[in-house]
């Protein structure tokens, strides 16, 4: 079982390149992070050996441009490279463990 932390981010990349905070989500953002982090908790609680991928480290940001529109959902390539990374480890892990 894996867990896949998740957070909105709270900014976006304008066209130019800069940063910009979204406005009108802010307390939804805080909200439904706070949300996210304690049932993450409650998971790993009940579930203390899942494999997790945590990319909250770094800070990830939507893009103006996006597909499914400029939300505090949706959030830069990067994000989704450094996820399928974490996954590619995680299986080629379990993957080494297992006698052939």
């Amino acid at each position: 079982m894996i867990l896949q932390k998740v957070r909105k981010t709270d900014g976006f990349i304008t066209k130019e390149g800069r940063v910009e905070k979204f406005k009108d989500n802010v307390k939804h953002i805080k909200r439904s992070n706070f949300l996210f982090e304690y049932m993450e908790n409650y998971f790993l609680q009940l579930l203390p050996n899942a494999k997790v991928i945590d990319l909250n480290k770094r800070k990830y940001y939507s893009l103006y441009n996006h597909p499914e529109n400029n939300t505090p959902d949706h959030l830069e390539s990067e994000y989704y490279r450094d996820f399928l990374t974490q996954l590619d480890e995680i299986v080629l892990k379990d993957f080494m463990k297992k006698p052939r």
